[in-house]
């Protein structure tokens, strides 16, 4: 049997703006440290790879027979020949009584990827998911200067959260020499409001032509369709003086743009010039361009529907999902329903500078986020859970309206490009009014699953040693969707992690899926895995204990349902030993013949029985696995786990193992 672990690993970003921060340091830092074998490069495996190699139909090295049938079948597993010298050291173990698994292993950071120290960890139980580190990055290139703090605070108290970043990164190439903005978001259960200013030096901006020197519009959603007010000053190329030298001619251009537009949305334009004036190049005394400026007044009929529509298209494309014929209109019904009370921006031009204004009032959003809750299975960014708990979702934005829940979230963003460097200084700011309310009338109905809580900190500067890190997170497990207007809080579960079987002789029917942590926290109630990197070695323990599992069985090898209570991994020199205890492996009192009768016994393969010598297994270190998870465990209970179970808790040791390193984000994904 062979078993593939594939992590996908979803942390709960600090918002959009710390979710870059912490890509940039630790998936492009520490996603590039490659502890020995434990990236696709390198050929010696960790604990985790070892397992995918067991094939319950290969020949064992070696099998121990008790006199109620169960065995011990034993592995061994060579690293490859060029591996000499190796420095992994460790052991994995798995007891279904009292349901503990525990890993512990040392070795080295590759020599070209190394520069990197300091120490992490991750702990999670059925309430909550909590991680911390500090970390000291030697090179964190392409950042060259960085002082950054974040700070979350999601409770049922307060959910505020705030930032102020300052960094200088190399090798970056915006479309912009410069950059500032400021502005404020606001949403209610009426209405999401928000105004704020852009000023770009140097910059092409999509949909506003070039020779626009400026532009003021302002868009108001009638019953079927839109009334657009334009007024803009731009200037006129000879070969296109024709086209707007007269008023007449000006009407017409404007006419085709128009209604060009609303042919394109299956409805119809009515249009007129409320203002025009045409400067010639040789009457203009700032110079020798044409120049027009122009109000134009458009009434536009029928386009709900293919705005809608179009909306539609736009976030397939951005979230890269593909909706059916049938989803598709569901969700343009839905953002049909939404409301652009007004929509009013300028642009103004003078020479390499631009700037730009805007105010925005929309209602009806609701319907918005609840045709997302009906397509959460087809929307890969959303938790497909969702999709079950469409009333409680409905509900909660009811409860919004009633406690009069108002989110705020204001900016302030300057960047520059100064030689090959470009600089950032980004402070924001988020709060709630009536908070409190509002996640005291979702407890009392039973849904504070559906509000954060979870607090988080990040601190980061750069030092004469380097990027110092600092961390600190927690999370309930359980809260899986944020209405937050401004992204703080992805959609989705922490982790997610996959256990497949492979083709050992089970129907792909068989294949069982672990695709979430609540799904997960189910089967280990409790995990913590520590790491520590250090002048170029690295140590690494982890410990999760399952008390309450049960798990139904599953096949393993072609003909056999075997099921597993133990499963140990010793790790030395160049070389590591797998034991499996199989329940059940033969009848009691087996005669040689008989155990070798089983497809996993070869004619090389060591038999021994309970009279001839004493089972050789590898204990765990229950002492420690208690000081580890910080509980006492029951020891005296016994519980049947198969190997649905055991890939369950090798996967909470690995993927918190992997979640940490980031070293799965420089790979690709492992499938048996």
């Amino acid at each position: 049997m062979k078993i593939g672990l594939e992590p996908t690993a979803r942390m709960a970003s600090f918002g959009r703006s710390s979710a870059l921060l912490v890509g940039i340091l630790l998936v492009t830092s520490l996603g590039a440290i490659g502890v020995t074998g434990a990236h696709a490069d390198s050929d010696e495996p960790v604990p985790e790879e070892i397992l995918e190699e067991i094939d319950a139909t290969e020949d064992v090295e070696a099998v121990y027979v008790s006199d109620d049938g169960d065995a011990v079948l034993t592995y061994d597993y060579p690293h490859d020949a060029s591996q000499t010298g190796t420095t992994l050291e460790g052991q994995f173990g798995l007891d279904t009584d009292p349901g503990v698994a525990y890993t512990h292993y040392t070795g080295a950071v590759d020599e070209d990827e190394r520069g990197v120290s300091g120490d992490l960890s991750v702990h999670s139980d059925h309430e909550h998911v909590s991680s911390t580190g500090d970390v000291l990055i030697e090179d964190p290139a392409p950042i060259t200067d960085l002082e950054a703090a974040i700070n979350v605070e999601q409770t049922d108290a307060e959910s505020t959260s705030s930032g102020d970043v300052r960094a200088t990164v190399a090798e970056h190439d915006p479309d912009y020499d410069a950059l500032e903005t400021t502005g404020e978001l606001e949403a209610t259960s009426e209405s999401i409001t928000s105004s704020g200013t852009l000023s770009l030096v140097e910059a092409e901006i999509d949909g506003v032509p070039a020779g626009t020197d400026s532009l003021e519009a302002t868009v108001v959603e009638r019953d079927d369709g839109y009334s657009l007010e334009v007024s803009e000053r731009r200037v006129i190329e000879d070969w296109e003086t024709d086209r707007w030298e007269t008023r007449e001619d000006a009407g017409e251009s404007l006419e085709n743009r128009y209604s060009s537009i609303a042919v394109g949305l299956g409805g119809t334009a009515d249009g007129e010039i409320e203002s025009y004036d045409y400067v010639d190049g040789e009457q203009n005394a700032d110079g020798d361009q044409n120049i027009v400026e122009y109000e134009y007044h458009v009434e536009y009929a029928g386009v709900t529907d293919e705005v809608a529509a179009a909306a539609v298209s736009l976030v397939q494309q951005q979230a890269e999902t593909d909706l059916d014929e049938t989803e598709a209109q569901a969700m343009a019904d839905r953002l049909a329903e939404a409301h652009v009370e007004e929509l009013h921006f300028t642009v103004d031009r003078d020479g390499e500078e631009t700037d730009i204004e805007w105010d925005l009032e929309a209602d009806a959003h609701d319907e918005v986020v609840l045709g997302t809750v009906e397509l959460a299975d087809s929307i890969e960014s959303v938790d497909d859970d969702l999709a079950d708990r469409f009333d409680d979702v409905r509900e909660t934005l009811e409860v919004r309206a009633e406690t009069d829940l108002k989110r705020t979230t204001s900016w302030d963003v300057t960047a520059e490009r100064p030689d090959d460097l470009t600089t950032v200084d980004a402070t924001w700011e988020s709060d709630s009014e009536n908070w409190e309310r509002h996640a005291s009338a979702l407890e009392e109905r039973e849904l504070e699953a559906l509000t954060p809580d979870r607090t988080a900190t990040f601190d980061a500067e750069s030092t004469e040693d380097g990027l110092d890190v600092v961390y600190d997170s927690e999370a309930r497990e359980n809260g899986i969707l944020e209405w937050s207007p401004d992204g703080l809080g992805d959609v989705g579960t922490v982790l997610g992690v996959e256990l497949c079987l492979g083709d050992v002789g089970v129907d792909t029917d068989d294949v069982v899926p672990m695709s979430s942590v609540d799904e997960l926290v189910q089967t280990a109630e409790l995990a913590k895995t520590d790491l520590t990197i250090d002048d170029g070695t690295y140590e690494l323990e982890g410990a999760a204990a399952d008390p309450d599992a049960t798990i139904e069985s599953v096949p393993i090898g072609g003909e056999d349902e075997l099921t597993a209570s133990e499963l140990h991994v010793e790790t030395t020199g160049g070389s590591s030993t797998v034991y499996v205890v199989a329940d059940g492996f033969t009848g009691a009192d087996p005669t040689e013949a008989e155990i070798r009768d089983r497809e996993q016994v070869g004619s090389e393969t060591t038999v021994s029985t309970s009279g001839e010598a004493d089972a050789d297994v590898p204990e765990i270190d229950y002492d420690r696995v208690e000081t580890l998870l910080e509980t006492e465990l029951d020891r005296g209970e016994a519980f049947e786990l198969n190997w649905h179970g055991v890939g369950a808790v090798i996967v909470v040791l690995g993927s918190l193992a992997a979640v940490t390193l980031g070293f799965y984000a420089a790979r690709p994904s492992v499938r048996a």
